[in-house]
């Protein structure tokens, strides 16, 4: 995939990855926002996440989207990080809460 380099200059290739899972899903065990990390620090410029389920996707899918926001924000604006993260480890939480009451229920 190619897309413009931000200075408007030649086409640069994108490098993603098309296939990962995070610890809702049952076959990954890495959470969101490691994930996030993990893709910035290997020079990725995106993920998709393909866990199973709509409702998981959509959830974990509003996560890693705030905690990457999170990643890319000014140092002066760590409170504003801070929040973001907190926001996406609740969702995460309610997440398993709600895949937990379904397996007891």
């Amino acid at each position: 995939m190619t897309g413009r380099a931000a200075s408007g200059g030649r086409p640069r290739t994108l490098r993603i990855d098309p296939h990962v899972h995070t610890s809702a899903s049952y076959d990954g065990v890495t959470p969101p926002a490691d994930l996030v990390r993990r893709a910035c620090a290997v020079g990725l410029d995106g993920i998709v996440v393909t866990n199973s389920g709509l409702a998981s996707m959509l959830v974990i899918g509003t996560a890693v989207g705030l905690s990457g926001i999170a990643e890319f924000l000014p140092k002066d604006r760590r409170h504003l990080a801070g929040a973001l993260r907190v926001a996406a480890i609740g969702i995460l939480v309610l997440l398993v809460l709600r895949s937990t009451w379904r397996i007891i229920t």
